[in-house]
């Protein structure tokens, strides 16, 4: 992946052969084989309409190692692209900081 280090700390569509992802590139390791992403969102089309879907459904994926070879290409998002992915990414934060109430435990009759 040729220059991939440039693009560290920019939001990055990547191509895979079934799917594109939008994500945050934290990283990339030395032998340029494994990517570091933080939140990534899957890609969808609906009604003629490009949505950003959850990557997983089951977990919280704040960073994800996603190797190379399943990737056909990195490339820098395109800045309306950027701005809805900035703006998905600080509402799962806001979320994440919202402290959830722990119910009374029950006494045993």
């Amino acid at each position: 992946m040729y220059n991939i280090e440039e693009l560290v700390g920019k939001v990055v569509t990547i191509k895979t052969s079934n799917a594109e992802y939008v994500a945050l590139l934290n990283g990339v390791d030395e032998e340029l084989t494994t990517l570091t992403l933080e939140n990534p969102q899957l890609v969808m089309i609906q009604g003629g309409d490009v949505l950003l879907m959850p990557f997983v459904l089951t977990a919280e994926p704040q960073q994800v190692f996603m190797s190379t070879n399943d990737i056909l290409a990195v490339m820098e998002s395109l800045e309306a692209t950027a701005k809805d992915y900035l703006d998905i990414a600080e509402e799962v934060e806001e979320v994440e900081e919202v402290e959830v109430e722990e119910e009374p435990e029950q006494e045993d009759e």
